[in-house]
């Protein structure tokens, strides 16, 4: 049986308000959460006939070289991050094809915006995404999380969790520089 939520568009009017958020920050020239560039200048939404995984919304913004920037959003209710959470998998199929690409890791991002709070996700699986910003290299990002006394298991079972979908998904090794790569 659906929740009502699902059955009552409940997904549908988040993903608008998302796209209401960074249309707003485009029409006031405004930084938007999640772009390198110094403000959001255009929004797309559901790109997926036209080659973009990531369909749900890819903003772009300039960046002080002249560049542009792109964040590549998918927009769910809620996820798990497991690979039990089919929704889940899917995101990082979607994303994982984005990457391979037309992807820059210098000055694209890609990402999930989630409508559900969780605490678990803002308290494990956000610091690894900060700590894969942070690090320096990709050994250095699995050292840190591997490293007992200072990073919870459930980290790292997260961060081997994205490995295995991906390995699983791309049929290749996806080793610690292209996890580190993935993860921002």
């Amino acid at each position: 049986m659906a929740s009502p939520y699902s059955t009552g568009g409940g997904g549908a009017h988040f993903e608008s308000r998302v796209v209401a958020y960074y249309l707003a920050a485009i029409l006031s020239e405004s930084p938007a959460r999640g772009i390198l560039g110094r403000y959001a200048v255009q929004a797309l939404t559901q790109r997926a006939a036209f080659d973009e995984p990531l369909d749900d919304i890819i903003v772009t913004g300039p960046l002080d070289d002249g560049r542009q920037s792109k964040l590549h959003l998918q927009i769910k209710s809620d996820l798990s991050f497991t690979d039990k959470d089919s929704e889940w998998v899917s995101v990082l199929q979607q994303s994982w094809d984005t990457f391979k690409g037309q992807f820059d890791s210098d000055r694209d991002r890609l990402g999930a915006a989630i409508g559900t709070y969780s605490a678990r996700a803002d308290k494990h699986y956000q610091a690894v995404l900060k700590w894969a910003a942070y690090s320096v290299s990709g050994k250095h990002f699995i050292d840190r999380i591997r490293k007992e006394d200072y990073s919870h298991k459930t980290k790292s079972e997260f961060v081997e969790t994205v490995r295995t979908v991906l390995e699983s998904y791309s049929s290749q090794p996806v080793d610690d520089e292209l996890i580190l790569a993935v993860s921002p």
